[in-house]
């Protein structure tokens, strides 16, 4: 998933392999003719009215799935990075869409490479790239190809970095701020204004690297989960929005490896999921670290594997992506599932909302 604000410009999620959802019914329905096949990150941006604009996979390697692109409404190719630009195939946070500063018509996709890079570039890209592609990002003029949109500009801003990429609306409502593993120096940020891309400041974390970034819907808080395969301990971060300054690093226990996590809408609380549970942080408590509550068991599921994705939907409800194995049709069953009220003191939890039967 990717590219999710609660409003419409989210409104049509394309992920894996030609699958796309529509929430304009104020419902996730399945929609036909997605021509995207995305292994972990993608992306997908509306115009204010909700129609689909552009969306991607990120990008890719030659040597393993498919080599990158970007499609229009018209499911067609604008761009086709051809395994030598944009992110990684495997990807938690492949790319990210926004609407380029001071420019109306215009849009940034920003991209970010995988950290297994190395094992699927060929001898020749990896001459050419050793420490990888890092952070690139890709523009697009929606004028050209008759509305379609076309690229005009392309980029690689910074690398070595990998997994992680965060867009965050800055304060003024028009500029961005865009938040990456930095190596292993700590959080890049870069500011995204009408004069381009530059990096702003880094901010250190002690722990060293991080595998995945969020930023809770105000701006305000930042969370990274830290480097630790399957998964660390992660630390929540005040951000501000206005400066892109961070401060009060607070170190919190993922519970035996929560991987996925996501911020309620009203940016209150800090959900986390693994194999086992899901639970929430209460970010207004006055001892954070303390306030954990679980509220959902995986063990209730006859075939549970594991969890594919977090994300914060357009109609303010999370969605979870699960993946089970169904013995009788011996296929992979991918269930969207969600997270109802997730700003109140009571959510609940819907299964299966939608079933894709097969590789999603």
């Amino acid at each position: 998933f990717g590219d999710a604000y609660c409003q419409k410009q989210a409104n049509i999620w394309h992920l894996g392999n030609n699958r796309a959802i529509d929430f304009t019914s104020g419902e996730p329905v399945e929609i036909s003719g997605s021509a995207i096949s995305a292994y972990e990150g993608c992306a997908s941006h509306c115009d204010s009215l909700g129609n689909i604009l552009f969306y991607s996979n990120g990008g890719g390697y030659e040597t393993f799935g498919p080599t990158g692109n970007i499609w229009n409404a018209a499911n067609q190719s604008i761009y086709d990075m051809q395994g030598i630009e944009g992110g990684g195939y495997s990807a938690m946070q492949s790319s990210v869409f926004i609407e380029a500063p001071g420019e109306p018509g215009k849009y940034y996709l920003f991209t970010m490479d995988d950290r297994e890079y190395y094992l699927d570039a060929s001898d020749s890209v990896m001459n050419a790239q050793p420490q990888g592609r890092g952070l690139s990002y890709f523009k697009i003029d929606q004028s050209l190809n008759n509305g379609l949109g076309g690229l005009t500009e392309a980029e690689n801003v910074y690398a070595p970095s990998a997994e992680a990429l965060c867009a965050v609306k800055h304060a003024n409502g028009s500029d961005y701020w865009i938040l990456i593993n930095q190596d292993s120096s700590g959080i890049g940020i870069y500011s995204v204004t009408s004069a381009g891309v530059q990096l702003s400041s880094v901010f250190n974390i002690p722990e060293g690297t991080f595998y995945t970034i969020k930023a809770s819907p105000d701006g305000t808080k930042i969370f990274v989960l830290l480097d630790e395969f399957p998964a660390g301990d992660g630390v929540l971060l005040q951000f501000d929005p206005a400066t892109g300054m961070m401060s009060n690093p607070q170190e919190l226990s993922t519970y035996d490896g929560f991987f996925y996590f996501e911020f309620s809408p009203n940016s209150r609380y800090l959900y986390f999921a693994n194999g086992t549970t899901i639970g929430r942080y209460d970010l207004n408590s006055g001892n954070i670290a303390s306030s954990f509550t679980s509220f959902f068991d995986f063990s209730t599921i006859d075939g549970f594997s594991f969890i594919s994705q977090m994300q914060l939907g357009p109609d303010g409800k999370i969605y979870v992506l699960f993946v089970e194995y169904d013995s009788v049709i011996e296929l992979p069953v991918n269930t969207l599932n969600r997270i109802v009220c997730p700003n109140t003191a009571n959510p609940s939890f819907e299964y299966e909302v939608l079933t894709f039967i097969g590789s999603a």
